[in-house]
């Protein structure tokens, strides 16, 4: 019987192994990113400030219900999410 000890800590991997790691990461989130660029692009030209005042009338509970739910149903992602939660926050929605 052969007894094999392990060390505690392995050898880092070496920077073109980082790198081919991250570029892969990279290449799996850019259709992503490239989607949620377009949909913001979308939203900013198709979306008036006079629609939104349509949808949020000031009251604090239903605004939050509304954009619970529409954020819920329409973004589907976190991150776009957050990138639409920005926008309506710079166009003056809050």
């Amino acid at each position: 019987m052969k007894i094999q000890i392990k060390t505690p800590h392995a050898a880092p991997p070496s920077f073109v192994q980082v790198l081919k790691k991250t570029s892969l990461a990279f290449c799996g989130m850019a259709p992503l990113l490239l989607g949620i660029i377009g949909l913001v692009g979308l939203f900013e030209e198709l979306v008036t400030p006079k629609m939104l005042a349509s949808i949020f009338r000031g009251n604090p509970w239903t605004d939050t219900l509304t954009g619970t739910l529409v954020g819920a149903v329409a973004a589907g992602n976190p991150l776009v999410s957050y990138v639409l939660g920005g926008e309506l926050l710079a166009r003056g929605i809050s």
